[in-house]
């Protein structure tokens, strides 16, 4: 295998994670306040960095975070709640889950694996990490 990152287990059980409601899925939330979004980081890079293929994800976002979070677009940030959906949450999260087919998502989001879902008892399925890599 040519990529290390591509060893290893996902966890997938879609109960818990419709049941949590994307609570890893806040990449536009500081730690902090219960998001991953890094303080060292460019917000564009970021952005850019997250979703680089998102050209292949069949799926048009929900906005565009770029715009959203820049200053003095403040009622789009109201907009979009009052829709149920949450701007500090992934552009793809929409109020019945994650918009992008499970196999084209980024990988950090294929291996993030919360807490609850590592626990023996909520483990559905493990998949070989290696099948998710597209080289």
């Amino acid at each position: 295998m040519e990529n290390n990152e591509c060893i290893g287990p996902v966890y997938r059980n879609d109960r818990i994670c419709k049941e949590c409601g994307g609570q890893c899925c806040k990449i536009y939330t500081l730690p902090e306040h219960g998001g991953s979004y890094p303080n060292d980081v460019w917000f564009e890079e970021y952005c850019e960095d997250f979703h680089m293929h998102a050209d292949r994800y069949d799926v048009e976002p929900l906005f565009d975070p770029l715009i959203t979070h820049m200053l003095g677009n403040e009622q789009m940030l109201v907009d979009l709640e009052q829709q149920g959906i949450d701007p500090y949450a992934c552009q793809y999260l929409g109020p019945t889950g994650c918009r992008i087919r499970w196999d084209l998502r980024p990988l950090r989001c294929r291996v993030f694996a919360c807490d609850r879902l590592r626990a023996p008892e909520n483990v559905v399925a493990m998949v070989d990490r290696s099948r998710l890599c597209h080289h």
